[in-house]
């Protein structure tokens, strides 16, 4: 099963990702702090929430860019304009007050995000709270299903204190069915067809595409009036998930499920800032400065060995696909990717846009330049990683949670070389302008009630209440419960306060509350440079972002043939930016593209989007 919907290269799927670097690419490392038990989910807090943050003035904005932004705006006002005494003074106080409250903000322990999207970042352990007022289920037994990627296997719930535990507090019989993930999709649809789907279901449309069809026939209850408006007040936890990953998730307009929540960030160019800063331009702001840039890693000995032995770019994820579609080149062209939907409803694919003709032309300009390192692309992920964080190459593309924590490239590459400086890159635009990002779904998985479960509108409450319950904030007394069960039992703790889950904790908690989690958030103890890097960069990406408008959409066509059609574009765009074949055979790969499925796909998408 994937973690994500499609993602440009340079995104890292969550398996991967969990598998090679769990401790830095999980919000909290597993071994010192709140992670849920399958090691994905994010904190957050009760006092600050995404959905607040939207409507949180700039002059209350907490965040350290804020304060740093106020001050530069004030310096640039004395310098241009005669300004009176009085500006000048409100202008300094409201700096003063930024400042202020950033301070006391980081004292209780949370810095909020202070825009869209953008999670809170958290300096410490906030004091426990309770995030819910009542047990949330009215008895009877609530039947779920779920998949895992892991061992699905825990102890029976004869044996397991936390399941038993579980029970008590959701006031609930919880039935939980772990199939693994593998096997998942056929399981599902076994179960779909036999009308007896339970109460609970996690559904991931990726990997599932059939259930699309499911659901417009109505085999899952239209959340719809539960969760939008004045209503979702009613479950304060779901409440807190980006207004973004609400509308990401949505289907024609209607909630089917709830959303488990993820950073609206993908994936990125990790940067070694140090090498930059050296040539005297840590952060380019145009391709030709890139460029440069990469010129100088390749050729000018950034490392300061007196050899030949870096180059500017290398990947570690999708080598056959990176040349086509990196993330961060593209952006810097302003490339729709991976759809432009056109003002008459009609979509138009990345790859015919005149933005992606200029794109292909650099990066073809960049391979025969010998600015990549040749073995990239042939080299399994760990090789690249590897190379990255030792100094062969000075831009990687990666999932930007693969930057913090102990085992994140940033620690890691410092751990080789106390000078390195790892960041993620901003994209640089054309004139000047910041490219785009590429924003993620925001959610992996949705948590769906069948219809015939959700008839009853008093039962969908109930279900919504146990799916809030789930979805406790960091710090939170449910939040500590469900991601790391029984204090002296499942979990102890160390000398920081941090809960550790101990070997019977492994064996109980499993996955039997993978339906739903908190929102995301941000903590890395005992990395205090972290944390600010992380919500500053995310929100620096999210102010130019692209989503994908025909995320929720669904095609017959593109189920059974985006194997083939992604080939065929891999194929015919390696062989371009490698020098095969000429810039202008990219016609031959659109046409081709086109004919094999490319324009019905684009067709049924833009049918679905229309409704």
């Amino acid at each position: 099963m994937r973690d994500e919907a499609k993602q440009p290269a340079g995104s890292l799927s969550r398996r991967r990702f969990v598998r090679l670097a769990a401790a830095s690419a999980a919000i909290i490392p597993a071994s010192s702090a709140l992670l849920a038990a399958c090691g994905d989910a994010t904190p957050t807090t009760g006092a600050a929430s995404t959905s607040a943050a939207t409507t949180t003035s700039a002059a209350t904005t907490t965040g350290a860019a804020t304060t740093a932004a106020s001050a530069a705006t004030t310096a640039a006002s004395a310098a241009t304009t005669a300004a009176s005494a009085a500006t000048t003074a409100a202008s300094a106080a409201t700096t003063a007050a930024a400042g202020a409250a950033t301070t006391a903000a980081a004292a209780n322990g949370v810095i909020p995000g202070g825009a869209p999207g953008v999670p809170d970042l958290y300096t410490a352990l906030p004091p426990v709270f309770k995030s819910t007022s009542r047990i949330p289920g009215n008895g009877g037994t609530v039947k779920v299903m779920v998949f895992s990627s892991g061992n699905p296997t825990v102890k029976d719930k004869a044996q397991n204190k936390y399941w038993q535990e579980l029970d008590k507090r959701l006031g609930v019989t919880w039935d939980c069915l772990i199939i693994p993930a593998g096997s998942y999709a056929e399981k599902l649809a076994v179960v779909s067809a036999s009308g007896d789907m339970g109460d609970l279901v996690l559904v991931d449309l990726n990997a599932t595409p059939d259930q699309n069809k499911l659901i417009l026939q109505g085999a899952y209850t239209d959340l719809t009036p539960y969760l939008s408006g004045d209503a979702l007040k009613a479950y304060p936890n779901l409440a807190k998930f980006s207004p973004q990953a609400w509308k990401n998730s949505s289907i024609k307009g209607k909630i089917y499920g709830v959303p488990r929540p993820r950073f609206l960030t993908t994936g990125g160019l990790l940067w070694r800032q140090d090498w930059a800063t050296k040539f005297g331009n840590p952060s380019p702001k145009t391709p030709d400065e890139f460029y440069t840039m990469l010129e100088n890693f390749t050729n000018k000995d950034p490392d300061g060995d007196g050899q030949k032995n870096t180059w500017g770019l290398g990947d570690t994820n999708s080598p056959n696909s990176v040349l086509a579609t990196h993330a961060t080149v593209m952006g810097m062209f302003n490339v729709p990717y991976p759809w432009k939907l056109n003002s008459d409803g009609s979509l138009t694919y990345y790859i015919e846009t005149p933005e992606y003709k200029t794109y292909l032309a650099f990066m073809t300009k960049i391979w025969a330049a010998g600015l990549y390192y040749p073995d990239t692309l042939t080299q399994v992920y760990d090789q690249n990683l590897n190379n990255f964080v030792s100094g062969k190459y000075g831009g990687m593309s990666d999932g930007i949670t693969g930057l913090p924590g102990p085992s994140g490239r940033r620690a890691v590459a410092k751990t080789l070389n106390p000078n390195a400086d790892v960041v993620v890159l901003l994209p640089p635009g054309v004139d000047g302008k910041q490219g785009l990002h590429y924003g993620g779904p925001g959610y992996y998985a949705l948590a769906m009630i069948p219809s015939k479960a959700g008839k009853d509108p008093e039962r969908a409450k109930e279900l919504l209440r146990i799916l809030d319950y789930f979805a406790a904030p960091f710090g939170s007394e449910e939040n500590i419960f469900v991601n790391y069960g029984i204090e002296g039992v499942d979990f102890t703790r160390n000398a920081d306060g941090l809960p550790v889950q101990t070997d019977q904790g492994k064996n109980e908690l499993g996955n039997l509350a993978y339906i739903m989690n908190a929102a995301p958030g941000l903590f890395y103890p005992g990395y205090p440079d972290q944390g600010p890097l992380m919500q500053n960069t995310i929100k620096a990406l999210l102010a130019n972002v692209y989503f994908n408008p025909a995320l929720t959409a669904f095609s017959q066509t593109w189920v059974s043939k985006q194997s083939e059609l992604n080939t065929v574009i891999n194929d015919g765009i390696n062989a371009i930016v490698r020098g095969r074949q000429p810039l202008t055979a990219l016609d031959k790969v659109i046409s081709d593209w086109k004919s094999r499925g490319g324009d019905t796909v684009a067709k049924e998408f833009a049918a679905a989007i229309k409704g």
